[in-house]
């Protein structure tokens, strides 16, 4: 990701590099793009249009000065309050809550795929490469999909190559931990495969230092619920974040 200026307004943006002369990628993208014009939320980041030179084509977006929310943790975390925390905690979970609602998986939900804007202060999800709308409610994983963020992704993504709103919302339990341990990898210590046998063994990570044991026991718990059903929508996230903010 890139900063830039519009060049007839003088406006700021953010400016992704999207393909270099590789028709697949090409490809990719402009289904990345296609999805990502429908969408329409202060929690999702803007996309303002598309330019493109000979072999490079470029995706401007509404400008977020805040830069990478992984970046953005690691070097300013300490330095929020819990309320702040748990302030991007609900602008992301009401980012996905709009994304169930149009049908969206997002299917690679971390803290690295999201950004902070408007003085520091508002948490947009981004890049939607791997993002589709699952007209059934389930999308399978097709052959041309390698890449799988493996600490972040549901059991039954990795088990059985099914992707539904309750594998995005394991996803945001994890987004929770890098939230509030200020940006550090999840399972500290162990590699995809540790990760993966620790998980179906049935244990799940201790809250970071000063989460709140809420948070804890009635959000990122629940996320990792083994069974997808069972996991909260993201509209319930929302309600559950608001009256924990409340109680504070």
């Amino acid at each position: 990701m890139y900063s830039g200026i519009l060049r007839d307004s003088g406006n700021r943006v953010c400016v992704k590099k999207c393909f270099s002369g590789v028709v697949y990628k090409k490809q990719l993208c402009l289904k990345e793009i296609e999805l990502h014009k429908q969408l329409d939320h202060n929690n999702i980041i803007k996309l303002l249009g598309v330019c493109s030179n000979v072999d490079t084509l470029y995706v401007v977006m509404e400008p977020l000065l805040g830069g990478n929310f992984l970046h953005y943790l690691q070097k300013e975390g300490v330095n929020q309050t819990l309320y702040q925390l748990l302030k991007f905690s609900l602008d992301a979970a009401q980012g996905m809550a709009y994304l169930a609602s149009c049908n969206i998986i997002h299917r690679d939900l971390a803290a690295r795929n999201c950004m902070i804007g408007e003085q520091y202060q508002v948490l947009k999800i981004s890049d939607f490469r791997l993002s589709r709308k699952a007209k059934e409610g389930f999308l399978p994983l097709t052959s041309d999909e390698r890449y799988i963020p493996i600490k972040w992704t549901a059991p039954k993504v990795l088990n059985h190559y099914q992707y539904t709103s309750a594998s995005d919302t394991w996803s945001y339990g994890i987004l929770l931990y890098e939230i509030f341990s200020h940006g550090l990898p999840p399972y500290p210590g162990m590699n995809n495969m540790q990760a993966r046998q620790y998980i179906e063994q049935g244990h799940r990570m201790e809250a970071p230092e000063n989460t709140p044991k809420s948070l804890y026991n009635e959000v990122m718990r629940k996320c990792w619920i083994y069974e997808p059903e069972r996991r909260p929508k993201f509209g319930q996230v929302v309600t559950i974040l608001k009256d924990i903010q409340i109680s504070l």
